[in-house]
């Protein structure tokens, strides 16, 4: 083999090897800010994290405790186009406390919470599937740009209007047997996230939001 031979492969070993450590540098920076930064690294680095997440996929944090929620179920109550004038009712709180006070003999009670639970957690899980698709084509926005989108998107889907109906029906029961007066109302439906922290949990920018919205109904009149 000759000397110009060896020479090139040098070369070529030595690109390859500042590649690698180009590579090896890049992905180690990221995962540090996924470590320290109190947003997601999509919203410090927008370009760069769609990049990032294409090539490498994970978005784990060290030292981060894990999040238990459930899910929750309220409605906003307001005169019709008067946002001032607005009440909101917590539906799962609702269906629970019915539970406690007709037990033990409680079973339409247990059957309808299992009904109302499947319902608001399929159409959350269908939420949080169109918001990560927005935020992978809009990178940057705020939470309520891509929640607002995607709940639009799940109420044109025909697939979805079952699920919504159930959910206006049974919201409108709870309604009338709480004796709220609904005339000249309209109604809007929120699912949210609601954080259950371990008592152990750090006190910061990344753990002060207790509940997150993950889909808002258009307004309808009752």
């Amino acid at each position: 083999m000759s000397t110009k031979d060896l020479s090139k492969k040098d070369t070529l070993y030595k690109a390859l090897s500042f590649l690698l450590l180009a590579g090896f540098l890049y992905y180690w920076i990221f995962t540090i800010g996924l470590v320290f930064f109190s947003k997601p690294t999509r919203a410090v680095f927008p370009r760069q994290s769609l990049v990032y997440s294409s090539l490498f996929n994970q978005d784990w944090r060290l030292f981060s405790f894990t999040k238990k929620y459930s899910v929750q179920l309220s409605i906003v109550l307001r005169t019709i186009n008067n946002s001032s004038a607005a009440d909101t009712i917590n539906l799962t709180g609702y269906i629970i406390a019915e539970k406690k006070k007709y037990a033990p003999f409680n079973s339409y009670e247990e059957a309808l919470e299992r009904l109302v639970h499947t319902t608001v957690t399929n159409t959350g899980e269908q939420a949080e599937k169109k918001i990560a698709q927005l935020k992978n084509v809009f990178t940057g926005k705020d939470d309520l740009f891509y929640v607002e989108r995607s709940s639009a998107a799940i109420e044109k889907d025909n697939r979805s209007k079952d699920n919504l109906l159930n959910l206006e029906n049974y919201a409108r029961n709870v309604m009338h047997e709480m004796d709220i007066a609904t005339t000249g109302k309209e109604f809007q439906l929120i699912i949210s996230r609601h954080y259950i922290l371990p008592s152990t949990a750090p006190v910061g920018p990344a753990f002060n939001t207790n509940d997150q919205t993950i889909f808002l109904s258009s307004y309808k009149p009752f």
